[in-house]
């Protein structure tokens, strides 16, 4: 038996996550190999790039923030796309404490950081409008053509994407059996994903 719950969502403007993992069993195969099972048939759609997922990803992204993907001339499904190349994961182990009711999958997800993009962006985009502006000026032109300024800024922002650093994350997604012997992923999931497709630096390397 298996009860599956959504697996994918959307954060708000331009970070793409993944959500949710859940599983359910009661009898056949053990907790871990169900486990493990759910998060290979799941995270590897994230590896097809001809998936379902990426459709549905550039979907949501377009009618969350479609009007200001326009304006930068930006194509949703490219930037999906991009932001998901070089992903990869590895279930590294899961250890279950059928006592407790709880269990955690070790997982190592490997992706581009958010991060990394958006600090690319930022230095490629700082005092660019401001030069912009003052180049146009200088060529004599009594206005700005914005249409085209936001242009230049999608082109910086997909750049960006394109050469963001790929980062190795160690995440555990937990579990808890209810008392119908079903196992369903914890928020705390959502949590780890979103860190690792962000993937901040750490305090240590920042030092």
């Amino acid at each position: 038996m298996m009860r599956r719950r959504s697996v994918f969502a959307m954060l708000a403007a331009l970070l793409l996550v993944l959500a949710g993992v859940g599983v359910g069993c009661s009898s056949g195969p053990s907790a871990e190999e169900l486990i493990t099972q759910d998060i290979n048939e799941q995270l590897s759609a994230v590896q097809d790039t001809g998936s379902d997922l990426y459709a549905s990803l550039a979907e949501d992204l377009e009618a969350s923030n479609g009007e200001d993907f326009d304006m930068l001339g930006v194509d949703a499904a490219e930037y999906v796309t991009s932001l998901l190349d070089g992903f990869a994961y590895e279930v590294n182990g899961v250890s279950v404490d059928e006592e407790a009711g709880t269990a955690k999958a070790d997982v190592t997800i490997t992706c581009k950081s958010l991060y990394s993009a958006m600090e690319k962006f930022g230095t490629a985009t700082e005092g660019y409008a401001e030069q912009y502006v003052a180049d146009a000026i200088a060529a004599g032109q009594t206005e700005v053509d914005e249409a085209a300024l936001y242009q230049d800024m999608g082109r910086l922002l997909m750049e960006a994407v394109d050469g963001a650093e790929i980062k190795e994350n160690d995440c555990t997604f937990a579990y808890t059996r209810d008392d119908e012997g079903t196992w369903t992923a914890d928020e705390s999931v959502e949590t780890e994903l979103v860190a690792a497709m962000l993937g901040a630096p750490t305090a240590a390397s920042t030092e």
